[in-house]
């Protein structure tokens, strides 16, 4: 019965699959890997002047780490992700021939690409049924109960299950925007929560 209202509450709002700016694949790839534990916000802030010097992956193999480091300080673990991206654009163009992969198992071996990052690119440049988890969608599938963990794995499989196949690519933005706006790991909007009945976090509070 939940999951009809939830498909049936999201299906009326306009969610976009990521609030990522990007103006081609490799910006996409590189805006995920960014995101990681940072606000999509922070992200787009920094990537405009970020593609502007390094355009492509080949100019993102031959910068230094610091050069990287420079443009991306101001948001999370910028050391760790200057290095990776640093990496990543060697990769891609010894190995790759500057094309990302598009198959998952593929993506998941590049640097700074986990199952989260490669899912976020499918489901948005290929319209593929991935659900992505992140910090949102773990937190609000668990406080709904539509899952009991929180191993990123074993979540999306279930959410997997839970779902028809017609709403995969469409699962991850509904619940990262519910849980952005609504279902806050601080200060969650309860009141405006349709679906307290359901959740364990609104059952304390009614």
């Amino acid at each position: 019965m939940l999951i009809g209202k939830l498909i049936t509450y999201f299906e009326n709002r306009d969610i976009k699959k990521t609030s990522l700016d990007f103006e081609n694949n490799y910006q996409l790839l590189v805006a995920i890997i960014l995101s990681a534990r940072c606000k999509d916000s922070k992200v787009n802030e920094i990537s405009k002047n970020l593609f502007i010097t390094f355009p492509n992956f080949v100019s993102l193999a031959k910068a230094d780490v610091d050069q990287i480091k420079e443009f991306i300080k101001s948001i999370t673990y910028p050391n760790e992700k200057a290095s990776r991206l640093k990496k990543l654009g060697e990769l891609m163009v010894e190995k790759f021939n500057n094309e990302i992969p598009k198959d998952f198992e593929t993506l998941i071996t590049l640097p700074g690409v986990g199952r989260k990052t490669a899912n976020v690119y499918l489901a948005t440049v290929y319209d593929l049924p991935n659900i992505a988890v992140d910090t949102h969608v773990r937190r609000v599938a668990n406080r709904l109960q539509l899952v009991h963990s929180q191993d990123p794995k074993e979540i999306e499989v279930e959410l997997y299950k839970l779902f028809p196949q017609r709403y995969h690519n469409k699962v991850s933005s509904w619940l990262i925007d519910f849980g952005r706006n609504i279902c806050k790991a601080r200060g969650s909007l309860c009141g405006e929560c349709p679906f307290k009945n359901f959740c364990i976090k609104g059952k304390k509070l009614s």
